[in-house]
């Protein structure tokens, strides 16, 4: 079952200088992040700053949020067993078709 959208909006991390945000499996709320790395993936000359991730992270959300859905339904759950992270590797394979084509943003 795909994860949903919640209305929380995304955040910049500054310690590890991800982008986090929230999906939702009903009642169930799911952390989810994507790396720096993951992001520059998605658009090279990314500018690096919070304003800047989190931009390129709305133009993909799309893409993201598929890659999210994938990992959760897939039990692919960092070792806490709580939240899913997005990898530069996962941007990768989606790139090479790995993923839907309706999930290529």
């Amino acid at each position: 079952m795909p994860l949903q959208r919640t209305s929380e909006p995304a955040r910049y991390n500054a310690s590890n200088e991800s982008i986090y945000f929230f999906m939702a499996d009903g009642e169930k709320r799911v952390t989810c992040s994507i790396t720096e790395q993951a992001l520059v993936q998605l658009h090279e000359e990314m500018e690096r700053s919070a304003q800047g991730r989190l931009s390129v992270f709305h133009q993909h959300r799309a893409l993201i949020e598929t890659i999210a859905t994938q990992h959760y339904d897939q039990s692919k759950f960092e070792p806490d067993g709580r939240s899913i992270v997005i990898r530069a590797s996962e941007i990768t394979l989606a790139r090479i078709g790995r993923l839907p084509a309706t999930a290529i943003s």
